[in-house]
């Protein structure tokens, strides 16, 4: 009854059949929903050790049955009083740890909100600073590389007959050289650029994509016999822009690590597992796979496999 119907305070007899009033006391309090509810014990019995046990017992009064009735009418007043005033208490102190939770809440979130802007704030500083840097390098190296390539091709072209083998060897190693700085000038501004685009999402033909990238590919290495197998229909859902990029570099690599053999073979698919991945594999050089958690890192190049 107790669980179901609220009281304010109960009067409990010591002396009853079946279960006494001490372990009906104990019982009471034991219980989350009835601990607070004051407890007046009476008792026919004047007895001094009654009254321990039955304070013991979780009691918050012990009245004798012979006091007067006044004495009872005011001591059960005065138990409700101090349950209100507990009452009251406890939700001043729950409203007050309220208040406090929501003011931290309010300052966490505003100390949020001020982190992630200075974040955001350093973040784009840094990639104006990468910007800079990126068109300041391709602006002094630049003209200096294409000097480089243009004499090493006019003395290959008009003093071919007055060098040796191997000095016309030095210089197309020469003019290799400076046009893979060239690449890696283009590849840094190309990491700008990545850095500073906004992401549009959209369906995005993988397999053209694919198809459009190795053709210039070929056309760069007219003389490369490669077999290209693309399968139809790749599509997903991603940055037109950005999924090119990646699919330069993914077939870029694979037509690098592809160069020494005589019959390679580049293969751009997906699986047909429940959470379809798209993959471009090679039968090139591979990677040592000791190193493969440096795969994704930048500027990572993992060891070359057999």
């Amino acid at each position: 009854m107790l669980a179901v119907q609220p009281v304010d305070c109960i009067l409990l007899d010591v002396l009853m059949p079946g279960i006494g009033g001490q372990e009906a006391c104990r019982r009471a309090k034991s219980m989350p929903v009835m601990r607070d509810i004051p407890i007046v014990m009476l008792t026919a019995v004047d007895d001094r050790d009654a009254m321990i046990q039955g304070l013991g017992a979780g009691a918050d009064d012990y009245i004798a049955k012979s006091s007067d009735f006044e004495v009872l009418r005011a001591r059960v007043l005065a138990q409700i009083r101090r349950k209100q005033f507990e009452d009251e208490n406890r939700l001043i102190r729950e409203h007050l740890l309220r208040a406090e939770l929501e003011a931290m809440e309010a300052r966490s979130a505003r100390e949020i909100a001020e982190s992630r802007a200075s974040l955001v704030e350093q973040l784009e500083s840094k990639n104006e600073e990468l910007e800079s840097f990126s068109h300041s390098v391709a602006h002094d190296l630049r003209a200096p590389l294409r000097s480089i390539d243009g004499f090493g091709l006019i003395l290959l072209q008009d003093y071919a007959d007055k060098l040796d083998d191997d000095g016309r060897q030095y210089l197309n190693y020469v003019r290799e050289s400076a046009q893979q700085m060239s690449r890696l000038i283009d590849d840094l501004l190309a990491l700008s650029r990545i850095a500073r685009s906004d992401f549009r999402r959209a369906p995005v033909n993988l397999s053209a994509i694919a198809r459009s990238v190795a053709a210039r590919l070929a056309q760069a290495s007219p003389n490369r016999q490669v077999e290209l197998v693309v399968a139809d229909g790749l599509v997903a859902d991603g940055d037109d822009g950005l999924l090119t990029i990646l699919f330069e570099n993914l077939l870029g690599n694979a037509w690098k690590f592809t160069s020494a053999r005589a019959q390679a073979r580049i293969e751009v698919g997906a699986t047909d597992d429940e959470r379809r991945a798209y993959f471009v594999r090679d039968n090139g050089a591979g990677f040592d796979m000791t190193y493969a958690s440096k795969l994704f890192g930048m500027f990572q190049t993992p060891a070359l496999g057999n």
